[in-house]
């Protein structure tokens, strides 16, 4: 069952490349020995493999176990590389910094490869226990049931994109137990690793809670919230899609025009959603702002969040960035404020905006657009100019954020493809 399911995710997601190279991510364990074996049960001419597999270096036992795996997949016919973490393991917060070194490690390893996507071993039990971690961190001691559906498992998806790489978690459907019940076919003992039984660990204490026989009500009733939770986020998505692909528009300036008809007609959490997200694509940021419902009322006035000014126009509400913590200092060939990628035609750099000297080209455009431009500072001269929007200065800031969802895909594609 396990290897049909793997296989249905890169019919379903990469039907346009052909043939595949996917990157498995194995670390050892029993959900990612599963998701290597089921790899190796079937192999075809149309997909191939790799291990990438990562040492953090947080045990002593780490190094030999990155190269069990190695050995491991080679023996089943699969190459495998092991992927090392420099960075020097924090005192506090060692799972996020881990969290973090992988997938950075893993996505560089897919971009160097030439991957088509990287493959997870995440299961439903994995969702429920991020379900039950987000749910108690904004709502302590409340009972699943009384939970907004905003809070499951909206940062769990089957297909997401980290640093424009692709990756899949084709074991979403499956429990833990299928997971162990497929390895029973196979004399293979998996890696335990020590951590995951740390109670000092805010999943292994959601992961034992969940466990116990005595909390199946509570684990029924937090499946149901991430029931409802995907239910939201499939609206929330087809929404978002929607009104950017036919009610916004992005400007050579970076700024985003939201039609404001359109925008104030919808729900409020579709509001808030599109806000964020054209915040997130107008700052150059990989992660959109916190941005709570009451700030829909300030819509006709306009207000600051997370590095945008938000103000309306007759028929639009527009997103630009502030004039706030821009960078100082940009030469040719880099890119300004993680927003505009500098060519120059002439030696001298590029600096901060004057809105006065971008007034000058572009008279038209609101100065709050205008003062968050860069402008540029001709070597051995005193007075700056405005760049030339077209060819010197091109937006063009990460189209997508950390995490991404195929719906911020399509809005990305969207956006800059029409520019």
């Amino acid at each position: 069952m396990l290897t049909s399911v793997l296989y249905q995710a890169f019919e379903t997601v990469l039907t346009e490349e052909k043939p595949l190279s996917v990157g498995l991510a194995v670390s050892g364990g029993v959900d990612s020995a599963a998701l290597l074996l089921s790899a190796a049960r079937k192999m075809t001419p149309l997909v191939s493999f790799v291990t990438l597999t990562v040492n953090h270096g947080f045990r002593a036992e780490a190094a030999r176990e990155a190269r069990y795996v190695k050995n491991l997949s080679e023996s089943l016919g699969i190459p495998a590389e092991i992927l090392t973490v420099a960075a020097e393991k924090p005192q506090t917060g060692v799972q996020n910094f881990g969290r973090a070194q992988r997938y950075a490690l893993l996505a560089g390893a897919a971009k160097r490869l030439r991957l088509s996507a990287v493959a997870l071993a995440h299961h439903a039990d994995d969702l429920l226990e991020t379900v039950m971690q987000r749910a108690e961190r904004a709502f302590p001691g409340r009972a699943p049931a009384a939970i907004p559906p905003q809070y499951g498992s909206a940062g769990f998806p089957a297909v997401f994109y980290y640093d424009g790489v692709t990756f899949l978690r084709p074991f979403l459907a499956l429990t833990r137990k299928d997971i162990t019940d497929f390895l029973q076919d196979y004399t293979l003992t998996p890696l335990q690793d020590p951590s995951n039984r740390n109670e000092q660990y805010g999943r292994v204490r959601c992961r034992n809670f969940l466990n116990h026989p005595e909390n199946k009500s509570f684990k029924a009733d937090l499946q149901a919230l991430a029931h409802r939770s995907q239910c939201y986020r499939r609206r929330i998505d087809a929404a978002k899609v929607t009104f950017f692909t036919q009610n916004a528009r992005l400007s050579k300036f970076g700024a985003l025009f939201l039609e404001k008809k359109a925008l104030c007609a919808l729900p409020p959490e579709e509001i808030i959603e599109i806000l964020r997200h054209a915040v997130r694509i107008v700052t150059g940021s990989v992660y959109s702002p916190a941005l709570s419902e009451d700030r829909i009322t300030l819509l006709t006035k306009g207000f600051t969040v997370g590095g945008a000014e938000i103000f309306p126009s007759k028929y639009d509400i527009i997103i630009a960035r502030e004039k706030r913590n821009l960078s100082l200092f940009c030469q040719s060939g880099g890119v300004f404020d993680n927003r505009f990628h500098i060519t120059l035609s002439a030696p001298g750099s590029v600096t901060s905006a004057d809105a006065g000297i971008v007034r000058q080209l572009y008279p038209d455009t609101p100065e709050k657009i205008r003062r968050a431009l860069p402008v540029f500072a001709p070597e051995g001269e005193e007075k700056a100019r405005a760049l030339d929007f077209s060819k010197e200065a091109v937006f063009a800031p990460p189209s997508l954020g950390r995490f991404a969802s195929l719906a911020d895909k399509k809005i990305a594609d969207c956006l800059f493809s029409s520019g």
